[in-house]
């Protein structure tokens, strides 16, 4: 008779975390290494037949899927080890002692091979600067890309630049980092302050070209705004969105949905933060009849008042149904989100207290297209209020889409100057 082997779990060490490994990541692992290996391949020995041609050049889309998947892997390792002391330490001190020591082997090994003697990579334009950048891992850092670029002739423009007064680029010890913009052809800039702000230390090739964000929100009206179900979710309600939100934000919605209930009113709620249990804990916290969006069909979507969007990529969408619209990061200290994407589809919008560095905000909260809240009362008092006033939120509406259409332009001034300099 043959006795049943029993075989115990190791113990478990002390202060050690018990990793698992994820063999989908090293599959696709083993796909993009395929890849690489096949488009190299591909180069070197050409088949001349066209639909192998086709399939081998995608393998250069191995590459995109190694990063991807290194990404990853790093993201599932920090889960794991989060909770040890010292996480953050340790967790860069692995990446530094798994990936450097190879890296700096294979850099003199690169240049012995690709050079011709003693001297061999500087004649081959390597200098000792860019050696030691790159040994540092700061190769990427765009001050030593310019200075390349000049030395070459190669016309390098800065697009979209806003410069401030307060900023370290003109403080007595950025003085290096104002000569790094000397090796720009031509400055594109926001507004005119940003303009004599670079003429102050002489930098005169510069065009005031406003803001690209304007072209770029105006575009979502020609997208596809549509998503599913949400037309019958709507209705004939008055749809309020809250885009973006944080947990000071979700919390004046949450009381004021919970005090102010009605069949004549729906909400989108969208959290900045897409968690599970976060958007869980605010389901639990509303007493409206509520569902997750990626529940919502055509059964149940017309017996709801509230959505919490529990994806990504969609807000922009989403605000094409709002006839109020709140955009989140402003209560508190992570930042105020995009105001324009809301306000170019002709709806009121409200934020929060906090939105300095922000000039579209301030002109348009001036202009009575923005409403700005401190606290509870006034966000119940102004939401209420727009809620009441169609004709209210009309007139805001029209105040923001004709502020981010006389903005329009930006791109195209860009595109006239490079044709002219051809």
């Amino acid at each position: 008779m043959k006795k049943k082997l029993k075989i115990s779990s190791l113990p478990k060490t002390k202060n050690k975390t018990n990793l698992n490994r994820v063999h989908s990541y090293d599959f696709l692992r083993g796909i993009a290494i395929l890849a690489v290996i096949i488009v190299h391949a591909h180069q070197v020995f050409p088949s001349g037949v066209s639909i192998i041609n086709s399939v081998s050049e995608m393998g250069r889309f191995g590459v995109h899927l190694f990063f991807l998947v290194s990404a990853l892997t790093m993201c599932h390792i920090w889960q794991q080890r989060k909770e040890q002391s010292n996480a953050i330490r340790k967790f860069y001190i692995r990446r530094i002692f798994r990936i450097a020591p190879l890296f700096w082997l294979a850099i003199p090994t690169y240049l012995y091979f690709n050079a011709s003697g003693e001297i061999g990579w500087i004649q081959k334009d390597v200098e000792p600067l860019k050696i030691f950048l790159t040994a540092s891992f700061l190769n990427g850092f765009w001050p030593n890309y310019l200075k390349s670029l000049y030395k070459r002739n190669t016309p390098t423009y800065l697009i979209s630049g806003v410069f401030r007064e307060n900023h370290w680029f003109f403080k007595f010890y950025g003085s290096w980092m104002r000569k790094v913009l000397g090796s720009f052809t031509h400055f594109f800039v926001q507004n005119n302050s940003s303009k004599k702000m670079l003429s102050k230390f002489n930098l005169n090739n510069c065009s005031v070209m406003g803001d690209s964000r304007y072209d770029r929100v105006m575009e979502l009206l020609n997208q596809n705004n549509e998503v599913l179900f949400l037309k019958e979710f709507k209705n004939k309600k008055t749809c309020i969105v809250a885009g973006s939100t944080w947990e000071e934000d979700d919390d004046l919605i949450i009381k004021f949905i919970n005090s102010n209930s009605s069949t004549n009113n729906c909400w989108i709620i969208a959290p900045h933060q897409i968690k599970l249990k976060y958007i869980k804990k605010i389901q639990s916290q509303i007493k409206l009849n509520s569902i997750l969006l990626s529940e919502l069909n055509f059964e149940n979507s017309q017996n709801i008042n509230l959505i919490i969007v529990d994806s990504v990529g969609l807000l922009t969408k989403l605000y094409s149904y709002a006839d109020i619209s709140y955009v989140g990061g402003g209560m508190g200290k992570s930042g105020l989100h995009n105001t324009l994407e809301p306000a170019v589809y002709k709806v009121p919008v409200v934020i929060g207290k906090n939105f300095k560095n922000f000039p579209e905000v301030s002109q348009l909260i001036k202009l009575n297209g923005i409403i700005s809240v401190s606290n509870y009362d006034s966000f119940e008092s102004k939401i209420r209020k727009l809620i009441q006033s169609h004709n209210m939120r009309k007139e805001m509406g029209e105040i923001n889409f004709e502020y981010i259409k006389s903005k329009v332009g930006a791109s195209k001034k860009v595109m006239i100057y490079l044709n002219e300099k051809k």
